[in-house]
């Protein structure tokens, strides 16, 4: 897996960050998205497919 921050210092509590992960297989997204949402302080936790994209 690859991950990618859009944040470079460490956060304050309560600020939004989102990672860009690129996944050996993206048909398992939903294992990993239930475990993410058990991590303590976590929330809104969402997963979108590359597919699912717009372009820019």
């Amino acid at each position: 897996m690859y991950a990618q921050a859009n944040a470079h210092t460490k956060p304050k509590p309560g600020t939004d960050l989102s990672y860009r992960l690129l996944l050996r297989n993206p048909d398992r997204m939903h294992d990993l998205l239930d475990e993410l949402k058990g991590i303590e302080g976590a929330s809104r936790v969402t997963g979108l497919r590359s597919e699912e994209e717009s372009e820019v």
